[in-house]
């Protein structure tokens, strides 16, 4: 199942990056008002989102935020691109604080 770049997760206090990604591209539908704020809503579609966690292939370090490649990708990846070989795994991501499941699935390479 092909995968879709979401958005990039930086997480200050633990200085790391990952990629979300999902299984359908995430289609604005519509615009409304709430609050009399104006909101887009997300088309509700059957989708599963997880992410990406790298490393880099010189050292076999996480990449952080300030890393060069991290830095690239926040430059060029767009919002729905494909990710041509990227699957989610059966691996959950797990919540640091509950230890639970969340949902989402850390993707890997085909």
């Amino acid at each position: 199942m092909e995968l879709f770049f979401n958005k990039h997760c930086i997480n200050r206090d633990r200085n790391t990056y990952t990629i979300s990604v999902s299984t359908q591209p995430m289609a604005q539908s519509q615009i409304g008002t709430l609050a009399g704020l104006e909101v887009a809503t997300s088309k509700q579609t059957q989708f599963t989102l997880g992410l990406i966690s790298l490393r880099d292939p010189k050292t076999n370090e996480v990449i952080r935020p300030d890393h060069k490649i991290a830095k690239t990708l926040i430059s060029n990846l767009k919002k729905n691109q494909p990710l041509k070989g990227w699957v989610l795994s059966d691996n959950p991501v797990i919540d640091q604080t509950t230890g639970e499941e969340t949902g989402m699935y850390w993707a890997k390479l085909a």
